[in-house]
Formats: structure tokens, sequence, C-alpha cells
């Protein structure tokens, strides 16, 4: 005797009797059941397949199958190439031991940049990427310095600056596990100075308040973030300023105001910034020298001279006196440098320069019109994390280190800079101490 036919309810409204219709997926289940396929099985250290997937949705894996291929077309989901550029880090430890028997109190690592298969199409655009490409890489060991527990404690106040190297530290922390960082205070040492990549790679500004947010979302704790305001709204993208309304940022006449009681009462203890050269890149030497500007600066044409007209000709004369000054040979010299918005002159390696008068001017002016910290402020931050790199950079970071220009000493306990720097470094020291022994010293 046959077993009795079982017959579904007709549930489609078509009179017709079936199999009941499967349930749809949402969006978000497309996305969840794709970020799942391509997750790896921490057992099996493979990417988890649809049957296990489709387990743990208690699906069908032909459904799994579809759900991922609809969340691609869909563009719900992207695969996206991250690169490690933390596991090709290599330190160059010999250049390292040069460097500190020079200067035996900071930590230097000497990075070696890898090549790529990048094809440049003019020797401006492998200068370029070439230089980008190095300051991922001191972003990457720095971040990886990091990761490992190095540099910060639970209750520091964190000052950062704006440029590649700080950028691309963050950027790679971003695609790691958050960080453990109790009670720290993060704190923009140069706000919106409009500074970006060479090559054009990176579609923003790469600024000191931009990294204070980004490096927020990196902490597993909430942090308090203090972001640079300036006072003149018309200029703030230069944090220009008249010199009438200029606020010394740690002054203690000045706590009263607004910006000066948030830099007071929020002093940093440790600091990551880069430096920079008046030279090819610079957006102050770009503005001035606009036939030469990158394709990821035109951007920038939508400020008006007007908005620059504070410091506009001191800019051009500024300009003019370290093309005459300058050197390129096996060491490069560039007579004025930049740490968070705040210029320096470098002296000559000679010991002499027919403008250095003239160039030390010019800088005490422009510097008196930029909302910035003087070089005394940030001789008081008890800790310095300094990356550079390139050639150009070695005289600037040599001089950061000694300050023969200056009064007050910076307290550079880390250094990040590639192979480059750190021959220009080495090179220069070398002619140092040639003229020491001429002299007679």
């Amino acid at each position: 005797m046959k077993a009795p036919s079982v017959v579904r309810p007709d549930s489609t409204g078509t009179g017709k009797v079936g199999r009941k219709p499967k349930r749809g997926l949402s969006s978000a289940e497309k996305v969840r059941m794709a970020r799942m396929r391509f997750t790896i099985d921490k057992i099996t250290e493979k990417l988890t397949s649809v049957t296990a997937v489709a387990k743990m949705f208690k699906r069908d894996p032909a459904q799994v199958t579809k759900a991922v291929n609809s969340a691609f077309r869909e563009g719900l989901v992207e695969i996206r190439e991250v690169e490690q550029l933390h596991k090709r880090v290599i330190r160059n430890e010999t250049l390292e031991q040069q460097l500190k028997e020079h200067f035996p109190e900071i930590n230097v690592r000497v990075i070696e940049t890898a090549d790529d298969d990048f094809m440049p199409t003019s020797a401006a655009d492998e200068s370029s990427h070439h230089s980008d490409r190095v300051h991922m890489y001191l972003g990457a060991a720095l971040a990886k310095d990091l990761r490992d527990g190095l540099h910060v404690s639970d209750g520091d106040t964190i000052g950062l600056g704006s440029g590649r190297s700080v950028f691309y530290a963050i950027e790679n922390l971003r695609h790691h596990p958050k960080l453990n960082w109790a009670g720290t205070r993060l704190v923009s040492l140069s706000g919106h100075v409009s500074a970006t990549d060479y090559s054009g790679q990176v579609n923003g500004h790469l600024d000191a308040d931009l990294h204070v947010n980004q490096l927020a979302l990196c902490l597993r704790q909430k942090t308090t973030q203090i972001l640079f305001e300036c006072p003149i709204t018309g200029h703030q993208i230069f944090g220009l300023i008249d010199k009438r309304s200029k606020i010394n940022l740690l002054d203690e006449e000045r706590r009263r105001s607004p910006v000066g009681s948030k830099w007071s009462n929020n002093r940093c203890n440790l600091a990551i910034c880069g430096v920079g050269s008046f030279t090819s890149g610079h957006r102050f030497y770009e503005f001035i020298n606009s036939q030469v500007r990158t394709a990821a600066q035109h951007d920038e044409d939508r400020i008006s001279d007007s908005e620059l007209k504070p410091i506009i000709e001191e800019l051009r004369r500024l300009n003019d006196l370290c093309k005459r000054n300058g050197i390129e040979s096996d060491y490069t010299y560039i007579p004025v440098g930049d740490i968070c918005n705040h210029l320096f002159f470098i002296p000559h390696p000679s010991g002499e320069m027919r403008d250095e008068r003239a160039i030390r001017a010019i800088i005490q002016s422009i510097n008196g019109k930029l909302l910035n910290a003087s070089w005394e402020q940030f001789s008081q931050i008890d800790k310095m994390i300094v990356l550079s790199g390139t050639k150009r950079k070695a005289a600037t970071v040599l001089e950061l280190i000694q300050n023969r220009a200056a009064n007050a000493k910076l307290k550079i306990r880390m250094l990040y800079i590639d192979t480059d720097a750190a021959n220009g470094m080495l090179r220069l020291l070398a002619v140092q101490r040639e003229k020491r022994l001429a002299a007679g010293g």
C-alpha cells in the first residue's frame, strides 16, 4: 500500500501547489555573508568555505553563493588590496649605529625603501612617487613600533603634526586591531595647513586636525581630542593671522583666550611630527613656484592670493634667497626648514652665508604672522618622535638635532629616516668635522 502523499498548501497565490518560497536576503545579510566568506578560518588558515557560511546563516549553499555574487554586483562590498608595508620594512643597522655614535641620546630607525613596479612617465613623476614611497615606509615603521607597545604610555598627551609620514603611520594603524592607550589625549600641533602627498595618490589633505581624528579611531578607549583653532576664519586654511591678533599658544598672559587656554592646559609630553624643507613639495614653495605645481595641488588654486597676502611678498623674497644659497651635490642644503608650520633657519655647512641675516629676518617676520608654536615651546615637549626622508631633508633633520640656530634644544628621542637622509646627515657631519679641523678645533 502506497504511503499518502504530502501536498503543500498553495503559498504563491497562483492557485498552484508547490514548495514554500525561499526567504529573501536583505542587503545587510548579503554583506555579512560576503564578509564571512572572505574571512580566514583560524583552524584551516584558509578562506571560510561556502558550506561553513551556509551553516552559520542556516541557508542553502547555493543561496550563499548567489548572495556573495550579488553583494559584489550591487556594489555593497569590494575587495581592496591593503599593502602590508610593515612586513617589508627593512632596517639598515649599519647606518643606525653610525648615527648613534654621533647622537647617543637618540634611538634611530634607518629604513630601506624597497623598489616596486611603478613605471614613471617623467623624472618629476619618478621623484614624487619615490618621495611618497619613502614616507610610506617611515610611517609603516613607526606604526609597527606603536603596535609593539613602544613610545606611548597610558595618560600621555600626544601632539600630532601634519604631513605624509604621520598620515601613513596612522593609515597603517587603521588596518590592525585597536590600541589600548588608556587616558591619552590627542592634540593637533599645526591644524589645517593644506598638506598633500606629492604624487597625487591621496585625495585629501594630510593635516594635523585630520590626524587627530583618524588616530582616535584607532584607539579602543575614548580619548580627548584637541583640534587646532584659528581665530581668523578667513585665514584658517593656512593659520595666517594679523600681527595684532596673534596668540602665542602657550603664553601665560593669553590663558584667557579660547586658543591660549586650550593649549596651555593640554601641553604635550609626546609629539609625533614630520619635518619639511622650503623646496619642491612644500606648500609655500609650490604657491610661489606655481609653474611646477603637481596635479595633486591644482585643487589649491581656489585659494586666492589675497588669503596669502600677509606673507606672499616675503615668501617670494625667501624663495629667491633659498635658490641662490642652496646646494645640490653629494648632500643637499636648503636654508629653511619647517616643523609644524614653524619655519627655522639652517646654517650653511661652510659656516658662512652672505644672505643669512636677510633669511633670518624674513623667517622671523613670517613666523610672526602664522599661528604656530615657537621653538621654545617645542623644547618643552618631553619626547619628540621625528620622521623625515629623502636626501633633501638631511640638513633639516640635522639642524633639529643640533639646534645650532636656536637657543632651546629639542628633546628628539626617536628618529625615523631613510638611507638617503641618513647618508646625507653623515656627509654633513663630515663637512662640519673638516671645518673644525681646518679651524684648528
